[in-house]
């Protein structure tokens, strides 16, 4: 039965090989229109590379006109660990404070169009997940039991 499975497999790979009419150029030839060094190799990936959607200010104001979003972030001085604010990021929809210090760094971002999606752009996966409640509101976190890397919530607003 893996036979047929394979076999089955392998013509339809050929199949569709040829029917998409491509040319596999010889293992000792250079492909027609790829770089050739890194340079040129740079030069390509910037040429086909999606714009960066991202804006970057020291504004407050700026960030929420460009991004349609409001937001009350937390004042320099008011956060633990040292950290202070680096820039505030805006794209459409969204906007982001970022704030750094000693080894201690801090995205705050809110979204009003991103609901359903995870708006924290972190992707990876956590030993501990468990949910709190601050003044009614039912905060998810994500961590390795020591550190909270994400904290996500939505308060309606």
């Amino acid at each position: 039965m893996k036979k047929g499975k394979i076999i089955i497999l392998l013509i339809c790979t050929a199949f569709f090989a040829a029917s998409c009419g491509t040319k596999q150029a010889p293992v000792n030839e250079e492909p027609a229109g790829e770089a050739t060094d890194y340079e040129e190799l740079v030069d390509d990936m910037k040429k086909t590379a999606i714009a960066n959607p991202w804006g970057d200010t020291q504004s407050l104001d700026v960030a929420q006109n460009s991004s349609g979003v409001t937001y009350a972030f937390p004042e320099d001085g008011s956060l633990p660990g040292g950290v202070s604010l680096k820039t505030y990021r805006y794209m459409e929809g969204t906007i982001e404070a970022l704030y750094e210090g000693g080894e201690n760094e801090l995205c705050i971002r809110k979204s009003n169009d991103m609901e359903g999606f995870e708006l924290a752009g972190d992707y990876n996966k956590y030993s501990k997940e468990w949910d709190e409640d601050i003044d009614g509101v039912t905060v998810h976190c994500r961590g390795d039991g020591e550190l909270i890397n994400v904290v996500a919530f939505d308060d309606g607003d």
